[in-house]
């Protein structure tokens, strides 16, 4: 049954489960089931290549799959490692063959081996790989990684992809939240997520630290699901 909105019951309102879920599987909860209250980290997606191919930006590898129709290969371990590329092959009419993993670990592998071309990773493969393994190209969201010690890559959007793909953490609670419990609520979260020790802590495990309000966090989830909907049909060809 549904819990009910008594101030007491919050806890973390995710963008995958809300955003790609219910394109895959059947749920019990609406997207209007949820009184969001803001995102506090975002994960951060960057193209990356094996260092076996010879690409340097992202018009070599649309320059070799115009070349080499179903040649490329891409892999992913979870939705949002597809969708970037998902987006420019249908902007570049590619013919891409999808890879799907069990993991990030496995991604990673088959791809410092030369056993896939293109994948979308995380800020951690910087330091787990080298560029003589796995080569950074671009950041796949609204920033360069100027955090994360690598300001010198241009964004998708810099070369002129209208592509921005993150996902985010965030917290909200049952609909119908009374008013007086939810600013209490919202109050504390934001401070917590602005100070300094909460925002070192979400760098050290690979994410970007931010603060995002619950009305335009609320958007981003409801953008998002529309966004995802045809994207994940292209996947499940």
């Amino acid at each position: 049954s549904r819990v009910e909105p008594d101030g007491y019951t919050f806890g973390m309102v995710t963008f995958g489960p809300l955003a790609i879920s219910p394109h895959l599987m059947k749920v019990a909860y609406k997207l209007d089931d949820f009184d969001y209250f803001g995102a506090f980290a975002e994960y951060v997606y960057g193209l990356v290549c094996s260092a076996k191919r010879p690409w340097k930006d992202v018009r070599d590898v649309v320059a070799y799959a115009k070349a080499n129709p179903g040649k490329l290969r891409h892999s992913w371990a979870s939705h949002p490692n597809a969708l970037p590329m998902l987006m420019l092959a249908e902007k570049e009419n590619l013919d891409v063959k999808f890879v799907p993993t069990t993991g990030g670990s496995e991604s990673e592998t088959l791809l410092a081996g030369g056993h896939v071309d293109t994948d979308c990773r995380h800020p951690s493969i910087l330091k787990t790989f080298t560029d003589e393994q796995i080569r950074f190209l671009h950041p796949c969201g609204d920033k360069r990684w100027d955090i994360f010690g690598r300001p010198d890559r241009p964004t998708l959007i810099e070369m002129g992809y209208d592509i921005d793909v993150r996902s985010f953490l965030g917290l909200g609670a049952p609909k119908g939240l009374p008013a007086e419990a939810r600013k209490i609520l919202v109050d504390a979260y934001r401070k917590v997520s602005n100070d300094q020790r909460m925002k070192d802590s979400i760098f050290k495990f690979g994410l970007y630290p931010t603060w995002i309000e619950g009305p335009e966090y609320a958007k981003l989830i409801k953008d998002g699901h529309q966004m995802m909907g045809p994207a994940m049909q292209k996947l499940k060809k």
